[in-house]
């Protein structure tokens, strides 16, 4: 997960805005959280993770909550440029 998040600052950093967004929402969201769900929890595809690497439900509702305030920050971002 390490790695997946410093890719994925580096692409905010580089200012790959949709790259950025689409990792968090179909490699890391899922991952941590089990959802395939947007930052507005639309659902994408089946809408369920099978093999979340998060298993406790408070965490994972953590996870969901900052994933989706990040995904909602990318997309601002990317509107700026």
């Amino acid at each position: 997960m390490s790695e997946k998040l410093t890719t994925l600052k580096q692409m905010i950093d580089t200012d790959v805005f949709l790259d950025a967004y689409n990792k968090l929402l179909h490699d890391i969201k899922p991952k941590l959280t089990d959802l395939k769900t947007d930052e507005n929890e639309q659902l994408w595809g089946n809408g369920v993770f099978k093999n979340p690497w998060v298993t406790v439900d408070q965490l994972k509702d953590e996870c969901k909550m900052q994933c989706n305030t990040i995904l909602s920050y990318i997309l601002i971002l990317n509107s700026l440029i």
